[in-house]
């Protein structure tokens, strides 16, 4: 095979794997483990180092070079992410258990005191 049809190969699986990740992580669906995503996107940077290695022209070249580029990067990047779903994590749907916690005045807020109306909470975890 061709260095230019390789470099597009692995563009194409790159692109469509990233795709789906993110289909699936703004759905909040990614169940399970993560290491289909990150052995497609190995694969997609091993096509993309074959077709460098196989003089695949400027197109080919920039299509081998953007898989390999990209595709080391998201593997590196699932290697080091140190979040994990617990099975015992809220979903989308679910009822969120009951909590109290001081509020932006300082005053104790309970979550149950806003039930029945549409809200929208955020945490922020703070690193300092």
């Amino acid at each position: 095979m061709s260095g230019f049809v390789l470099g597009w190969l692995a563009l194409g699986l790159l692109v469509a794997t990233t795709i789906l990740w993110f289909r699936k992580a703004t759905a909040v669906d990614l169940k399970g483990s993560r290491v289909p995503y990150a052995a497609a996107w190995a694969v997609a940077a091993a096509l993309g180092a074959l077709a460098l290695a196989r003089a695949p022209g400027l197109a080919g070249g920039l299509a081998g070079g953007v898989a390999l580029a990209g595709g080391a990067m998201l593997v590196a990047l699932v290697a080091v992410g140190g979040q994990r779903v617990a099975p015992d994590a809220v979903r989308v749907g679910m009822k969120l258990p009951d909590f109290t916690a001081p509020g932006d005045d300082e005053q104790p807020f309970t979550l149950s005191g806003l039930e029945g109306r549409p809200i929208l909470l955020k945490f922020f975890r703070g690193h300092w």
